[in-house]
């Protein structure tokens, strides 16, 4: 046995180590938390300062007797537009939040089939304006996934929206549901495509590819997509370059008749 002096002083240099490295990974964690807030913060600014100018270039074309009114209707769609970016950056942040929170997610079957129609029927307006075409493509008449079904959904939303926004007018985005060994929900567009030196860093927060169409975002959905699918024991990852355009496939595992038969029932639409 060691004297209890010796004991002593072999435990503080382990303690000062432990400390150190605490402080190290608090210190990092500080820095990232600043970064992100510096860079939100940016973001948001942005069009917000937009609509505020659009705003008052209005209030100055109403103020006329006889005031421009194609102008004013331009301005009003403009000022729409920037108010619905920053309805998606808000509702942006907000995952982000919760992901950071550890928020638990719910682990349940769920049939992929209702929701991609769910929520391919909540883009048609936006699309018909693109003149985009949007399809299901299946094997089988369902697709049992264990996941949780608000998030699932809001993955299937991100990747829908970035598509049609990024695609030309006169194409087509489709969204294609497998079952193997596990269940693969796959959005195909026929837009620019990502760049190869791209392909991983579209995954982090905050990052945006160089080939957007003229479509602004703020690179965050693919960062929130694929850290809710790791979350629900999947993936999200960005297959190989094709042709044209990109396909983006979310993984999940599958959920057997067992799990089907004791679960909750199939959610289509949770998480609007």
């Amino acid at each position: 046995m060691l004297p209890v002096d010796s004991h002593r002083s072999g435990c503080v240099p382990m303690l000062a180590r432990s400390l150190a490295a605490m402080q190290a990974r608090l210190q990092r964690q500080e820095e990232a938390r600043r970064a992100f807030v510096a860079t939100a913060s940016h973001e948001l600014r942005t069009p917000l300062t937009s609509l505020d100018g659009m705003l008052e270039l209005l209030n100055d074309d109403l103020e006329y007797a006889d005031p421009d009114l194609a102008d004013a209707r331009d301005l009003v769609a403009r000022a729409r537009a920037q108010s619905r970016r920053l309805g998606r950056l808000a509702a942006d942040l907000l995952d982000l939040s919760r992901m950071d929170a550890q928020v638990t997610l719910r682990s349940e079957p769920v049939e992929l089939v209702e929701i991609s129609r769910a929520v391919l029927a909540e883009f048609e307006l936006g699309a018909h304006e693109r003149e985009i075409r949007t399809s299901l493509e299946l094997r089988g008449e369902s697709a049992w996934a264990l996941g949780d079904p608000g998030s699932i959904a809001r993955i299937l939303r991100i990747l829908v929206d970035n598509a049609i926004r990024i695609s030309p007018r006169g194409s087509e985005v489709r969204v294609r549901l497998r079952r193997g060994k596990v269940v693969t929900l796959s959005v195909c567009d026929e837009g620019p495509g990502v760049r190869e030196e791209e392909r991983d860093a579209i995954f982090q927060r905050f990052k945006r590819g160089r080939d957007t169409g003229g479509q602004a975002g703020f690179g965050l959905g693919l960062a929130i997509g694929r850290e809710l699918a790791r979350r629900m024991d999947g993936d999200l990852v960005l297959e190989p370059a094709g042709a044209i355009g990109a396909t983006f496939t979310l993984t999940l595992p599958v959920a057997h008749a067992v799990d089907r038969d004791h679960g909750a029932p199939p959610v289509g639409t949770a998480g609007r």
